[in-house]
């Protein structure tokens, strides 16, 4: 008698965790403007044991079904669908969720998209079951946050800076490297597209690291005076930054959050991001041209101890960073260096 009231507390043990878990799958509600003014409501509810939760969409009134809703079961799921006339403009600042999660621990995953590419996503709980659809952002924000940001991707890049400084203090001549910035702009604006379209994929370590090894390269040319591999070795210098820049826009293609932005929206906060960057260029090669401008009015020891340490700590620099970036590799599936390889 023992033995059996242990079995049956064996089984409700291991068994009432699995129907917990069950029942917390996630549901969802989908609507999607599929023709002006005419939206597709779906909703997904998993089965468990033969039942599942009785929840049902809440919409504005402004909303109205057309015919009845159709429903099938997976096996699984039960998946109802309605259309419904519906102007998504007119839900702006109004409540839409889902009724019947209280007492429950279910959660709802709540998606609307409209013609214009706006998308939202939430996530609905028993005790928040309601999203309310915020107004579109101000275009003048949308502006100002890709150029903000587009910015910090430049100046978050130390070896880039690094980079463009050494350059300017190479005496390329002015036409050859607003040349480079501006191929390197459209190469990291055309790297971003193909990387968000999933047609190029690149480990964030390559651009960095190659970045890295051509700023050393330049520094121990600074520093012996004297070409390094060949005279011209890195001409035409627009292709090297070219090519940096594609391999850096594939690396990292996400630009700003485009939640609840339409295609339109999205496109001018791309090009806007795109201006960030070439501004965040300009910042270190400007600051690079005083900086020679000022060094220029000294002679003798000065500007020659000037001309040869920055180079030199600059190269130091690229070095460790570079070691640091080509032991990514190494170290876990995620690419990224675990630790720096500066020993």
């Amino acid at each position: 008698m023992k033995r059996s009231a242990l079995l049956v507390m064996a089984v409700l043990f291991f068994c009432i965790p699995t129907a917990s878990a069950h029942l917390s799958k996630t549901s969802t509600l989908e609507l999607k403007e599929n023709s002006p003014r005419r939206v597709q409501m779906v909703l997904t509810l998993p089965i468990v044991d033969g039942r599942f939760i009785k929840a049902r969409p809440v919409l504005p009134d402004s909303c109205t079904m057309v015919g009845e809703p159709a429903e099938r079961g997976t096996g699984v799921s039960v998946v109802r669908t309605w259309e419904m006339d519906c102007d998504p403009r007119e839900l702006i600042g109004l409540p839409i969720g889902v009724s019947g999660l209280l007492g429950t621990s279910q959660e709802v995953m709540l998606t609307i998209e409209t013609l214009d590419g706006r998308k939202h996503t939430q996530i609905l709980r028993p005790t928040q079951p309601f999203f309310v659809i915020p107004p579109p952002p101000k275009i003048w924000r949308i502006v100002g946050e890709a150029l903000l940001e587009g910015v910090r991707r430049v100046l978050l890049r130390p070896e880039l800076v690094l980079l463009v400084v050494l350059v300017m203090l190479f005496n390329m001549g002015t036409r050859p490297v607003v040349t480079g910035l501006l191929a390197f702009v459209s190469a990291h604006a055309l790297g971003q597209w193909l990387g968000g379209q999933t047609w190029m994929a690149v480990l964030m370590f390559l651009p960095r690291a190659l970045t890295c090894l051509i700023a050393l390269l330049f520094a121990v040319e600074l520093v012996s005076g004297q070409p390094l591999l060949r005279r011209g070795w890195l001409k035409p210098w627009w292709a090297v930054m070219l090519a940096l820049g594609l391999l850096s826009g594939a690396a990292q293609s996400d630009t700003i959050p485009t939640l609840g932005l339409s295609e339109i929206e999205q496109w001018v906060g791309f090009f806007f991001f795109a201006l960030g960057v070439l501004g965040g260029l300009m910042m270190p090669a400007l600051a690079a041209y005083e900086w020679q401008k000022f060094t220029d009015r000294f002679s003798g020891r000065f500007r020659d101890s000037v001309t040869f340490w920055i180079p030199y700590l600059i190269g130091v620099a690229a070095a460790g960073m570079m070691l640091y970036q080509a032991s990514a590799p190494l170290f876990g599936s995620g690419m990224t260096p675990a630790m720096p390889v500066l020993t």
